[in-house]
């Protein structure tokens, strides 16, 4: 399925960058929020 692909593709780079940004102190949650909207997590 495309679609799941697409969807544990962009969580995957979603937790990277969530590692990354938490160490430079960026608003992750805002980020989060965002991410969530565009690409829910997979059922």
């Amino acid at each position: 399925d495309v679609e799941l692909a697409a969807q544990t593709l962009v969580h995957a780079v979603d937790a990277q960058l969530h590692r990354v940004m938490t160490h430079r102190g960026f608003d992750v949650d805002a980020l989060m929020v965002t991410v969530d909207r565009l690409a829910p997590p997979p059922a």
